[in-house]
């Protein structure tokens, strides 16, 4: 079980380092934001697994569940991928926004799948180990990106794609599908 949860949640992380580095847009001058984000990535990435890699083996039932957030995470991440793999969005907090409004694919359902994708990891990473270090990564981390999500939503409400972007906003939530109209 451990050495499945170590191989998925590597899987995931170095898919999130591969996306920074090479898929998102990045903004020509960086600010507090950008830097909060990276830092704080980099170092939970390397708490949660090395506090997994490291740890006595993983109760059944929670590697299982731990596996199935992984699995998600996993899956939602690349499909978000996949879904932009034409024009990538901009890294999170960048100040230039996005020119375009992605509806199809993930986005179909929630507005910010790739923030869920790293949340769904943070939250199976603390379930898989049940180790106290991995928890606080899922509050800074989930707290910034509520501020990044909520940023970029003012940057489309204050652009020439509010309106299409507000029609799309009435049909899905920020972080989790809609379940009835």
């Amino acid at each position: 079980m451990k050495t499945l949860t170590v191989i998925l949640q590597g899987l995931c992380f170095l898919s999130f380092m591969w996306a920074v580095t090479f898929f998102f847009k990045k903004p020509e001058k960086t600010n507090l934001w950008i830097v909060a984000m990276k830092v704080f990535g980099s170092l939970t990435i390397l708490i949660d697994f090395c506090v997994t890699l490291f740890s006595d083996d993983i109760f059944f039932m929670n590697g299982v569940i731990g596996l199935v957030f992984l699995t998600l995470s996993f899956i939602l991440f690349w499909a978000s991928i996949y879904s932009n793999k034409k024009d990538p969005l901009a890294f999170a907090f960048a100040r230039f926004g996005n020119d375009h409004v992605v509806t199809h694919g993930p986005y179909k359902y929630i507005r910010h799948p790739f923030y869920l994708s790293y949340t769904l990891a943070w939250i199976g990473s603390f379930i898989s180990s049940f180790h106290p270090a991995t928890l606080p990564p899922i509050f800074v981390m989930g707290f910034l990106y509520i501020r990044a999500a909520v940023a970029e939503e003012r940057g489309f409400e204050n652009s020439s794609l509010r309106e299409s972007y507000s029609a799309y906003k009435g049909k899905t939530h920020m972080f989790f599908p809609r379940w009835s109209k």
